[in-house]
């Protein structure tokens, strides 16, 4: 194995830095680009697997897109000998319309409402806590809520439409992404798991975590959150804990509600100080001073003051309602 630019190759083999094919049934394979063409339709009669694989320790599986009108799966999984889609612990179904869906053995999860085109590149993820994210083009757009926990995964094909292709797949490490300026390092993880750029997600409930850093009375400090989901059925909370381990929003003393759509709540503590509205990309940050005195922002604006004095030392902490959900970009000043 040959590692360049961080991405794993296999030496002798596959070309344009990816891996080698294996496995293979129903398909052709051009000597020079290592595409693979279906000479049978179905995706039980048409499939391969790769040398390469994504250890323990995390990395990603990426393949760029040909065409566009030929049905198609790229996945991974624990075998390098897939037998169809049904086989693969996850899978990108590519339609022949152009649009995607997601597939998790053998289960249709459904359209994930984005399309495709020549040229896109799809990554499937897995950090090294086993959160496992696909990105299109470098852009998140599906999480499961099924952990990785058994490796290696190695890459899977399977073609369903007659000449349906299939370019290489390239793997590589790990992707750190861009963690903010400040990111909280989460700890006492229940339900939920670390991904790329430091995001927090749900794949479970009750769940929660809280940060190792701490605001002390010394220096007082703030919490801090970009909104980066305006929609339904992701609802969790940030905020500031004195505690060390939460699951339940009733936990963070000092909180920011993130509920469906716009809404907003302050929190604190299990009660309502009532409803606010948020907006894509919004910053939100919770400010404690010196003597415990608590304010929260919107944008750098002032629209709420706490009645409660808070104690210290204060963690961040982050928790779900619903599994799914990603606290992104939290950070401690």
């Amino acid at each position: 194995m040959i590692i360049l630019n961080g991405v794993c190759t296999v030496a002798g083999g596959g070309g344009a830095g990816g891996s080698a094919w294996v496995n293979k049934v129903g398909v052709s394979e051009d000597g020079a680009t290592y595409i693979l063409t279906s000479t049978v339709s179905g995706y039980a009669n048409s499939h391969a697997g790769t040398v390469e694989s994504i250890s323990s320790a995390g990395g990603y599986a990426e393949q760029t897109q040909g065409e566009t009108n030929k049905d198609r799966h790229f996945g991974i999984d624990v075998s390098d000998n897939p037998t169809s889609h049904l086989s693969m612990d996850y899978s990108i179904y590519l339609t022949s319309a152009g649009t995607i869906g997601e597939w998790e053995n053998g289960a249709d999860n459904g359209a994930l409402g984005v399309g495709y085109a020549t040229g896109t590149v799809f990554r499937w993820h897995i950090s090294a806590d086993g959160l496992v994210e696909l990105l299109k083009d470098g852009t998140f757009i599906y999480m499961s809520l099924v952990q990785a926990t058994t490796f290696p995964k190695y890459g899977n094909v399977s073609i369903g439409t007659l000449g349906g292709t299939m370019k290489p797949i390239i793997f590589g490490p790990v992707q750190l992404g861009s963690p903010p300026s400040n990111a909280v390092t989460w700890r006492n993880k229940t339900g939920c798991l670390v991904g790329i750029s430091n995001v927090l997600g749900a794949i479970t409930t009750p769940s929660g975590a809280t940060s190792t850093q701490s605001l002390t009375s010394s220096a007082g400090g703030r919490c801090e959150l970009t909104t980066k989901y305006v929609g339904n059925n992701r609802v969790f909370a940030v905020g500031l804990t004195t505690l060390t381990s939460v699951t339940d929003i009733a936990q963070l003393n000092f909180g920011l509600y993130m509920f469906h759509g716009t809404d907003l709540y302050v929190w604190e503590s299990g009660n309502n100080r009532g409803l606010f509205t948020k907006a894509l990309n919004d910053v939100l940050d919770i400010r404690v001073s010196t003597s415990g005195v608590v304010t929260y922002y919107k944008n750098n604006v002032l629209f709420y003051t706490s009645t409660v004095t808070a104690t210290f030392p204060l963690y961040a902490g982050a928790a779900f309602v619903h599994a799914g959900a990603r606290a992104e970009q939290v950070r401690l000043y």
